[in-house]
């Protein structure tokens, strides 16, 4: 963010919730499904506040539905062909193959691809032994597909800043997970398609619509192919952002440079025309008070 000028800082919602006063700044809200629902209950007071006040503040908590529950809604408004269930809710697959894992962090799968409902019990009893919570587990709907003539899995990723949307890295590897990827995997021409995809991105409405679905203004949209048409595994409120410096491609390094330039030009506009100052958070969180339940709780 120095080469647009802008200084960038990161707060912990602690930080964020217990000041005073907060600087005259733009904010980007993140990580909802890795914190308290009171936090968030006291992140909508401040976002509220900093709106009233003319400032640009991205994600607002109130809009945050979990892993389970936006998968849900995709399903049902025509952009993705898989679902979920949820065990807690007495809901169990009634189709294969599934798997299981968490609602709530970006831990990855716990089971392997499940073809039975007697595997599926038999994965939840594993997870609840692990130490895994009933409530926080789903089983999701296999819904992936290796590239054409291949048996390699590319995983896209799509960034939305406020409306506007940066193709972002593809993950390619041999597991149908395609978490982290594998080096040496991809071919050149992957790389090159994947740079021309990113100076002309097919999919910016769809992506548009997804955003809108999940009720944010600024993360990363994970999707893979399937039979020509993506279908959205997650919305990252949180995405990892990091600069590709040494690769044995090029081209993959141009990819992510120019991502990572159209990134910085999008979120560099949610500065404040005037800088300086700050607003006072006296009041804004109700009832209780966020110092006082933080040092009241167990």
């Amino acid at each position: 963010m120095r080469q647009a000028g802008v200084r960038l800082e990161r707060w912990s919602y602690d930080q964020f919730l217990t000041a005073k006063r907060l600087p005259r700044a733009g904010y980007i809200l993140a990580d909802f499904d890795r914190v308290h629902p009171w936090t968030l209950e006291a992140a909508g007071f401040v976002y509220e506040r900093l709106t009233r006040e003319g400032l640009s503040i991205l994600n607002n908590p109130r809009n945050f539905m979990h892993r389970a529950a936006l998968l849900r809604r995709l399903k049902a408004r025509g952009v993705n062909a898989f679902t979920c269930w949820q065990p807690a809710q007495d809901e169990w697959p009634d189709r294969f193959p599934v798997f299981l894992r968490t609602i709530h962090a970006h831990r990855g799968t716990e089971s392997d691809l499940l073809h039975s409902i007697d595997d599926a019990k038999q994965a939840l009893d594993r997870a609840k032994t692990d130490g895994k919570v009933l409530s926080d587990l789903v089983f999701v709907e296999y819904c992936a597909q290796p590239e054409p003539g291949t048996q390699i899995f590319r995983k896209h990723a799509a960034h939305f800043v406020n409306g506007k949307i940066i193709r972002g890295l593809t993950v390619t590897d041999s597991g149908w997970q395609a978490k982290l990827g594998e080096l040496g995997l991809a071919t050149e021409e992957n790389y090159l398609a994947d740079l021309v995809e990113q100076r002309e991105y097919p999919h910016t409405r769809l992506m548009q619509d997804v955003a809108k679905i999940a009720g944010l203004e600024y993360g990363r949209i994970d999707y893979g192919m399937v039979d020509g048409k993506p279908q959205i595994y997650e919305v990252n409120s949180n995405p990892m952002m990091k600069p590709l410096t040494k690769h044995s491609s090029q081209t993959r390094v141009q990819t992510d440079k120019e991502a990572l330039q159209a990134l910085v030009a999008e979120l560099s506009k949610l500065a404040p025309a005037q800088r300086g100052g700050s607003i006072s958070m006296k009041g804004v969180i109700p009832g209780l008070g966020w110092r006082d339940y933080r040092s009241k709780r167990p």
